[in-house]
């Protein structure tokens, strides 16, 4: 076998087994085929969570989508996201700033599919880069909702012995109102009226300042004080600490009542 032929049998050979590498590492890496998600045009970096409004919920199906400004046009983002019952659910709480109660501590119930709601502002965590995703739909492998609000601010229409009605503004939460997306001013959610129920373990307190006009008393912190529960009266200002996220329903149990903090005069002897 002369030189040339020895030559071009290595060669053929070479190539023979560079193919054969492709292919093997094309296999075992599974380069997608099919359609990328259109996504990919807007997501720069690797991305593992995607946080956006729930425009619906279907059995386990979520459908999220998230409004971007990239150019002068706006871009909707949307997935499809899968939940099973291996998905891992967050929702950090509220705590209840009491002034003379010690707060027990608790554990902040689980979350679950049935808390997520269309309207609602979640981050759902991905296994898989989302710039690499074929098509617009993963698995959750967790999936955090937004803080739970258990306080409520508002006025006091009427009293009705531990049954207090209160008037305030439902408490405003990113993509939970119409209009809420990025260019767009969000409509403002309207006042309603909430039922308050006080029980024994109640607690009414508010911190007091000295009004004195000398500079040391206004040095000096303000006290806390408890209010009784005969001095809670109509057009009082209020913050209420509930046992429950105020964004759903309106009948809830005060854990806590502060009235609006007040000015006691000097105390001079």
């Amino acid at each position: 076998m002369n030189q040339k032929k020895v030559v071009l049998i290595g060669v053929v050979a070479l190539v023979a087994l560079g193919a054969y590498m492709f292919f093997d590492y094309s296999s075992k890496n599974k380069v997608s085929t099919g359609a990328m998600s259109r996504n990919i045009m807007y997501l720069t970096q690797p991305i593992y969570f995607f946080t956006g409004v729930v425009d619906k919920v279907e059995g386990n199906i979520i459908t999220l989508s998230q409004k971007q400004v990239p150019t002068p046009k706006t871009v909707t983002l949307s997935y499809r996201v899968t939940v099973s019952n291996k998905t891992q659910y967050a929702q950090p709480m509220m705590n209840t700033m009491y002034l003379f109660k010690t707060a027990e501590p608790i554990s902040p119930p689980k979350a679950s599919l049935k808390d997520i709601k269309v309207g609602a502002t979640i981050s759902v965590n991905s296994a898989i880069d989302l710039r690499t995703l074929e098509g617009s739909s993963f698995d959750a492998v967790s999936i955090n909702l937004s803080q739970k609000i258990t306080i409520l601010n508002g006025k006091i229409a009427a009293v009705n012995g531990n049954i207090i009605t209160l008037k305030a503004f439902p408490p405003m939460i990113m993509g939970m109102y119409p209009g809420s997306m990025i260019g767009v001013t969000p409509i403002p959610p309207q006042e309603k009226e909430y039922t308050i129920t006080l029980t024994q373990g109640t607690e009414i307190s508010r911190y007091v300042y000295n009004n004195s006009a000398s500079s040391a008393a206004m040095m000096v912190a303000p006290k806390a004080e408890r209010v009784a529960q005969t001095d809670l009266k109509k057009d009082m200002q209020v913050t209420v600490y509930t046992d429950a996220d105020v964004t759903r329903g309106s009948v809830f149990t005060a854990l806590r009542i502060e009235p609006m903090m007040s000015a006691t005069p000097n105390d001079s002897h």
